[in-house]
């Protein structure tokens, strides 16, 4: 199987978004054959907002929950923080077509 090095993999990746910020909904660019896969744990919740957004729909999170994107594929972001800060734990793979058919089929 043909795997990819994604650069961030092998280090912690942290996100700390501010009161008043969000993510823009995007989708990564990744070279034709492969899917960049996330997985992401929310360690802190603002009191409003924070929420994932995935292919315009909000998943309404709590501190501690976790989701996988597709990065590459689901258009994605958050909504806006309001009262606090967030801080996600993003972790990654570079999966190529064969990869990503056994864990989606």
């Amino acid at each position: 199987t043909k795997y990819k090095k994604e650069k961030r993999i092998g280090s912690t990746v942290f996100w700390h978004y501010l009161d008043g910020t969000y993510s823009q909904l995007h989708k990564d660019t990744i070279e034709p054959n492969y899917y960049h896969v996330r997985c992401n744990v929310m360690l802190k919740k603002p009191m409003f907002g924070g929420d994932a957004i995935i292919d315009n729909t909000v998943y309404k999170l709590n501190k501690h929950d976790a989701w996988i994107v597709i990065a590459s594929e689901e258009l994605h972001g958050s909504s806006p923080i309001s009262g606090g800060d967030r801080i996600i734990y993003s972790t990654g793979a570079i999966l190529d077509d064969k990869e990503i058919k056994k864990l989606l089929w």
